[in-house]
């Protein structure tokens, strides 16, 4: 790989992943690294992404795995007890086809991310109730992604 292709493209898949998220969540939104207190908060998704990893096969066509963590945590309240469900079932339903851009850059168009047909559930939704004594009850969104693309889409 070229040392531009190397630099710039977890930072493009990992900020990309992250405004898509962000644009369709209807409560708080953070990614992993952000600093955050979520005291005053009722509910709020992080997102944690394992990945990318990038191997080449041939010259210049290259496979690109990656797996997107969704945490929803959701405060008990009498206001909407399905609120946590309603949160999973957003996200597990826009999971597909993210637009990666080179955000940061000029923010041009490079491919989309599709999930991984070759998993057998490629989309896993967990439910965990309450996790302690904080009344939060929290839920995951797990999602894995495969594409291949050559270096000529990062030009």
């Amino acid at each position: 790989m070229s040392n531009e292709f190397d630099a710039n493209l977890d930072r493009w898949i990992i900020s990309s992943i992250a405004k898509y998220f962000n644009d369709i969540c209807t409560v708080d939104f953070m990614a992993e690294d952000q600093v955050r207190d979520t005291a005053a908060l009722s509910s709020w998704v992080e997102l944690r992404i394992n990945g990318p990893n990038i191997r080449e096969w041939s010259k210049d066509v290259y496979t690109i795995n990656l797996e997107v963590d969704l945490l929803i945590s959701v405060r008990a309240s009498e206001s909407n007890i399905y609120l946590i469900h309603e949160l999973a079932g957003v996200f597990e339903s826009s999971c597909d086809n993210i637009p990666v851009y080179k955000y940061g850059d000029d923010d041009s168009y490079l491919f989309c991310l599709p999930l991984d047909t070759g998993m057998v559930s490629n989309i896993k939704k967990l439910y965990y109730g309450k996790a302690d004594d904080t009344k939060i009850k929290r839920a995951s969104v797990m999602a894995f992604y495969e594409v291949e693309t050559t270096l000529l889409d990062m030009r």
